[in-house]
Formats: C-alpha cells, sequence, structure tokens
C-alpha cells in the first residue's frame, strides 16, 4: 500500500476522532453527562467491532483494506460490520469495485433514516468465486448475496 493511501486513511480516522471530540465536547458543555457515557460507550462498540478486522488472521494489506472500508461506508451513512472474512489469496482489486458499487447501492436504499443502519457482511473467497452476503433488518430485500467469480 503507497505511503499516501495510508497517509488518507490516516487523515479519515483523525477526522472522525476530531468529531467525536466535538460531540463529546458539545454534550459536556449542556450538561449532558448520561449522552457523554452512551457516546463513548458507542465509540467502544464500534471500536471493538473494527478491531475484529485485525484480529481476522488477514495480512496487512488486507485489514487496512476492509478498515478503509468501514471508513467509506460511513461516510455514506451505513454502519459496515464484517461478519465473517474468508479471503484466502483475495484479488481486493477485483474485489474493490464491486464491494463499492454494493456500498452505494445500499446506501440509497437506507437513505433517510434517523440513525445509521447497521449492515452486516459476510465475505467467503475458495478460490473461484468471491461471494459477499449483506445482511439488514431494514432492506426490503435481506440478505443480498452478489457473486463474483475469479
Amino acid at each position: 500500500m503507497e505511503a499516501k493511501h495510508s497517509m488518507e486513511i490516516l487523515r479519515r480516522v483523525r477526522h472522525d476522532f476530531a468529531n467525536h471530540l466535538q460531540v463529546i465536547s458539545g454534550y459536556l458543555e449542556l450538561g449532558r453527562y448520561q449522552q457523554v457515557k452512551e457516546y463513548i460507550a458507542e465509540i467502544v462498540k464500534d471500536m471493538a467491532e473494527e478491531k475484529k478486522i485485525f484480529e481476522a488472521g488477514l495480512s496487512a494489506k488486507e485489514a487496512l483494506y476492509f478498515f478503509e472500508k468501514t471508513l467509506t461506508a460511513r461516510e455514506l451513512g451505513i454502519i459496515l460490520r464484517f461478519e465473517e472474512l474468508e479471503v484466502n489469496s483475495l484479488d481486493l482489486s477485483r474485489l474493490n469495485h464491486e464491494l463499492d458499487k454494493a456500498l452505494h447501492e445500499l446506501s440509497s436504499q437506507l437513505k433517510g433514516r434517523e440513525e445509521e443502519p447497521v449492515v452486516y457482511l459476510f465475505l467467503y473467497n475458495n478460490g473461484e468465486e468471491i461471494t459477499m452476503l449483506f445482511s439488514c433488518p431494514l432492506l426490503a430485500q435481506s440478505p443480498v448475496k452478489i457473486s463474483i467469480k475469479e
């Protein structure tokens, strides 16, 4: 992964962190201490979910790729949770276009929600085919299965 790309990921993480601090600061200024506790608990929960990516036995390149997809999904108004990541020498360039396309489609289907919807992704690669299975109770059709021939 190029240093420039790594810097972009770090910039996005830093931006999210600054936003969290602003929200917490606002709650504190308003004396809304219960909301501060709840907000921090939600951040901790999100971080625990993201940690699964780095503990899934992936290469550093794969782990950063999937972490970046959580950031992309968040920017599209979706909380992306990886439930299964069976990648076995996955061609990330082949997956990238299809995964981005799927995230944009899901975002358009889930727009207008008061809270960010949580979408669960099960990803399998048997060497011949990549299967992505998206699940969300708010989708009209769930789960959504996308298969990509390698």
